[in-house]
């Protein structure tokens, strides 16, 4: 896909083809919001420089959860709008059946990684994190198996979650999203508009 334009909102590519689909608009607002909630933190890292002020903290607490909210938000509208475009029942299940046959094993398991990772974001502890848990040597981000585990000397802000969230992460759904997506449409006719 295109590059973000200096606002961070538009994609180049995009916008000189025409109207972005509901599951493209899905990818660009991950996209937007991993480049604003970066350059917030940015900001703020470095305010941090010359002031401990508790407003740069708590700054840092909302730009991480404004990711924790980004990712779960993007996968549960992608599945719904699955469901809206196909009539699945259970979308998640068809795309992983897809990706199994269609676009390869690494790209089955990193859409089933991303996906355990949202319901650790949303659920903790449970089978989904166990699974992740079992695999972190093979993830693309990083998973704790008990809160606090992230923390460092020195960190002023540790996770509070099970899931170290990251605009690169946020930038990894994405591409996950994305990628998924063009071997859904190249498979399956839309019985939807």
């Amino acid at each position: 896909m295109g590059q973000l334009s200096k606002g961070g909102w538009l994609f180049r590519d995009n916008l000189m083809a025409g109207r972005l689909d509901g599951i493209q608009l899905l990818v660009a607002s991950g996209r937007t919001s991993a480049y604003r909630i970066g350059t917030a933190l940015a900001d703020v890292e470095k305010a941090l420089e010359t002031s401990a002020a508790t407003r740069h903290l708590t700054t840092i607490d909302v730009c991480h959860s404004q990711v924790a909210v980004s990712i779960v938000g993007m996968f549960s509208l992608y599945e719904s709008r699955l469901q809206s475009i196909y009539r699945w029942a259970k979308p998640f299940d068809e795309v992983q059946r897809l990706l199994e046959s269609n676009g390869g094993t690494n790209q089955a398991e990193e859409f089933e990684n991303f996906k355990l990772a949202v319901n650790v974001l949303k659920h903790g502890r449970g089978d989904s994190h166990s699974k992740l848990l079992s695999r972190s040597e093979r993830l693309p981000f990083k998973v704790q198996s008990y809160f606090g585990e992230f923390h460092e000397e020195g960190d002023c802000c540790p996770p509070s979650d099970l899931i170290l969230v990251s605009t690169e992460l946020l930038e990894l759904c994405c591409g996950a999203i994305e990628s998924s997506w063009l071997v859904v449409q190249s498979c399956t006719p839309q019985t939807t508009a």
